[in-house]
């Protein structure tokens, strides 16, 4: 026992008490498993991202006030092309599956040229904010002319709710904010509805229930895998059952308890947490591979107890340190990060626990026999003696050639960057990747975007002139951009009741402050003009749809967004 005390007391005792006692061990190990069994059980998969935001960042705050004053950002897109331009039959199945849709609990509104409004002026001066449609689908040519000539004057429909060439039309599901957990019920209630229908159907819910059912296939799939990799090493470099019960026992013990406690605390896998079960069985390998080496032919206690004494405190030292480095991860505000760092933390702690007693008390019961292996031998011998003749004779050129392959390494590390795109995840030629793409080359992009244009100071009002013309002219340079599909601000609504009170196309902008507010006034009635004009006026929203989904690019046009105000903006105003 004087070697264990010098190893620590904490691994003696827990050693010496699985050789004394390998039974109650034994049994409770088993215990401790089925509890983490149990705690899996209720774990669930979440890969939204907002997991992987810093929600103690000033952005986070910023993004929260978005969806507080502005409705929710995540978006399904259902799009329907006909035989021929502005068919009466589509634009009627488009109506009926707008109530349908609407009607589907967790959907906060759904816009279609059935529901969205047209601001015109009929020809005995009445104003109206109707779909257009409330006399019916157009059918005969004078009336499709009609209706033509009123989307010509809106912004909001084109490439959003219609093609250009009339072949195409849309309908745009906005998700409730408030949903908890994720989006696969109500996308998959979006899909019941559209069975029968030869409707695309694309948007950020889309690809977060595939990647969720992904994310758990994958699981399935690289668990076995890593499973019989580690199996296959371990069966040429050691024989005998119990080396595999063992090492996996030892491996799976802290995937499980890691699993196991993310159950219990309602916290859900993610992208990141789904590396846990591969990282921790392998971790949980390699230190039962101390014991398992060691224990070759000792079949009595006190020979374990002697061939086991010099290897705990290297298996111990391994699990702290890594336990430390996952630990160290546990500081980044970002929630993924922050669950990888402590539930794998507790993964490696158990798997060394398990380590220095599990296995002892397994090789109690049931001894390792020692057979020499090919493997074994082939390390032992000829392997052995090469690689130190290597080391000796070429030493410089060993540090050298590691030190150019360092170097190397640290150059391309150099040119690393972060950038997602979540549609890049699927292959094409895949269904979610081509109804994507069948969307956006016919309509505009999907991927929402909040510009919001707020005040500086309390009591200041967007809804002046010179304020209004300063987003309209943002809004301009922003439909300039090629990544920009689709933006809408509330110079748009302004812009086309103007248009339609005064009977000129080009009236632009009411420059009455008197004027706006009447306008305002009008338009409280419709739903939309809160999407981009907050409640008590301080602030704007110019609503994005971009084509490019890459983050990259999305931090690329925030960055020109705030140097074009700072150049063009006025004071008073923060965007």
């Amino acid at each position: 026992m004087s070697v264990l005390r010098n190893n620590g007391p904490w691994l003696a005792q827990l050693l010496e008490a699985a050789l004394r006692h390998p039974g109650k061990a034994i049994v409770c190990w088993a215990s401790l498993a089925v509890l983490a069994f149990v705690g899996m059980s209720e774990i669930w998969i979440d890969t939204s991202t907002s997991s992987f935001l810093d929600q103690e960042d000033e952005d986070w705050d910023v993004y929260q006030r978005s969806l507080s004053q502005y409705g929710g950002d995540e978006l399904l897109v259902v799009a329907l092309e006909g035989k021929e331009a502005w068919s009466s039959s589509l634009l009627s199945e488009v109506e009926a599956l707008t109530t349908l849709l609407a009607g589907i609990p967790g959907v906060r509104r759904v816009d279609s040229l059935a529901t969205v409004p047209l601001i015109r002026v009929e020809s005995d001066g009445t104003l109206r904010l109707d779909s257009g449609l409330a006399e019916g689908v157009p059918a005969t040519p004078a009336q499709w002319a009609q209706y033509r000539a009123w989307l010509s004057t809106d912004h909001l429909a084109p490439n959003s709710l219609v093609s250009d060439d009339g072949r195409v039309f849309a309908i745009n599901v906005l998700l409730d904010e408030r949903i908890a957990g994720d989006r696969t019920g109500v996308v998959n209630a979006v899909r019941g509805k559209l069975a029968g229908t030869k409707a695309w159907v694309t948007g950020v819910p889309i690809f977060r229930t595939e990647v969720n059912s992904r994310t758990l296939e994958q699981i399935e799939i690289f668990v076995p895998i890593t499973l019989v990799l580690i199996g296959g090493v371990l069966s040429v470099a050691l024989r005998g059952a119990q080396v595999l019960l063992i090492a996996f026992s030892i491996g799976g013990l802290g995937a499980s308890c890691g699993l196991g406690a993310m159950g219990f605390t309602g916290v859900p896998l993610s992208l990141t947490t789904t590396m846990l079960p591969s990282i921790v069985l392998a971790l949980g390998a390699a230190y039962s591979m101390h014991v398992l080496t060691a224990a070759q032919g000792r079949h009595t206690v006190q020979s374990l107890r002697v061939a086991l004494e010099p290897v705990i405190l290297p298996i111990g030292l391994s699990g702290l340190t890594t336990v430390i480095g996952f630990l160290a991860m546990a500081t980044v505000p970002v929630a993924a990060i922050r669950e990888l760092a402590t539930y794998g933390a507790l993964g490696v702690f158990v798997s060394t626990l398990a380590a220095v007693s599990l296995a002892p008390a397994v090789l109690v019961l049931w001894p390792m026999d020692r057979e020499r292996t090919w493997a074994d031998g082939w390390i032992r011998g000829p392997l052995r003696i090469a690689l130190v003749r290597l080391i000796v004779k070429r030493r410089r050129a060993v540090v050298l050639g590691w030190t150019a392959f360092g170097v190397g390494l640290g150059a391309g590390i150099g040119q690393l960057f972060y950038a997602t795109d979540i549609i890049q995840w699927f292959p094409r030629g895949t269904e979610i990747r081509e109804q994507y793409e069948s969307v956006r080359s016919r309509l505009s992009g999907i991927t929402p975007v909040n510009v919001m244009v707020e005040a500086d100071e309390p009591g200041a009002d967007i809804a002046n002139p010179r304020a209004l013309a300063a987003v309209d002219a943002l809004t301009a340079a922003l439909r300039s951009r090629g990544e920009v599909g689709k933006a809408i601000s509330i110079a748009d609504p302004l812009r086309q009741i103007h248009a339609a009170v005064s009977g000129s196309p080009e009236a632009g902008l009411p420059g009455d402050r008197a004027l706006i507010n009447q306008y305002l006034l009008l338009l409280e009635s419709v739903e939309y003009t809160k999407d981009v004009l907050s409640a008590d006026h301080a602030g704007g929203n110019i609503l994005l749809r971009l084509n490019d989904n890459a983050s990259k690019r999305i931090v690329e046009l925030a960055h020109w967004i705030n140097a074009w105000w700072a150049s063009h903006g006025i004071p008073g105003f923060s965007v």
